[in-house]
This record gives structure tokens, sequence and C-alpha cells, in this order.
């Protein structure tokens, strides 16, 4: 019962993930759908950045084959969507008596949430190199920096 409880909620999320892309750029409606597509699977060499990489050159996305990613934007005055890249340097995350930190890592936009967190698909999290979606508090964020490029083609 709890397995279908999970795979009704992740179809609902997915559902409404897709809806949400309807008003996206065309450049990141085809990075969020590469995302979305390599769920579970291991995307290159399993590292956090070639999901990133995949998704842009499927798209023949301009970019440093380096890790800036596309435009980078000014955030928070330029709004983060759905299909962006954010690149995290020795992050720390605080909220309450959890921690996490990420010294460098690389995910996919899949959803930006009301609260100002958003939800992000990438690999090699927790020495598992597949696919998987991560909540994100930005504004939890106590040190180190991250980075929002938006994909061009």
């Amino acid at each position: 019962m709890r397995f279908l409880l999970i795979i009704l909620f992740l179809s609902l999320n997915i559902s409404f993930i897709i809806a949400q892309s309807d008003s996206l750029p065309e450049a990141n409606k085809k990075i969020l759908d590469f995302a979305l597509n390599a769920m579970n699977k291991k995307v290159g060499n399993g590292e956090c950045w070639t999901l990133a990489a995949n998704a842009l050159n499927s798209i023949s996305a301009k970019w440093d084959k380096n890790m800036e990613f596309g435009k980078l934007l000014s955030y928070p005055k330029e709004k983060a969507l759905a299909g962006d890249i954010i690149q995290f340097k020795n992050i720390k995350i605080k909220d309450g008596a959890e921690t996490m930190t990420m010294a460098q890592h690389t995910g996919i936009i899949t959803k930006v949430n009301d609260d100002g967190s958003i939800e992000i698909a990438n690999q090699n999290v927790n020495g598992k190199k597949k696919v998987v979606i991560s909540l994100i508090k930005l504004n939890k964020v106590v040190k180190g920096k991250f980075f929002i490029y938006r994909p061009q083609v």
C-alpha cells in the first residue's frame, strides 16, 4: 500500500511539473523533459554535472563545456524556472536540526515552489549515480554560493 501511495504521489507531482512547463521557454521545456526522462537512470558517467551537460548537449545549447551552463541569472532579481541549471559551491543549508552541505554540485531545476524552495533532478547523491529529485531550501543557505543558469540555444 505504501509503495502504491509513493507511486501515486510521484505521478501527480510529475503531472504538475508537466502542466507548469507550458509557460516555459522552449529550451527550458526540453531540458526539463530530458531530466524527467532520466529519472532513476545513470546519465553519462554518473557525476552530477554530466546530467546538465548531456541535457544541454541534447538540444545543442550554448555553454562553455566547463561549469557555466548558459546565461547566468541575477537571482533573485531574475526568477528561477524549471529547466534552469543550478550550480552549488561550498554550500551549507541549515534547516532546524538538519544540515546539508555540498562542496560542488550541479542539478536541473524541476520545480520552483511558492515557499522559495526548489526541486532538482540530480545524480551522484549520497554515492548513488542515478538521477533523483532533491528538495533544496535556497532561503536556508547559511554559507557558500549558488549560481542559476538559463539554457541558451
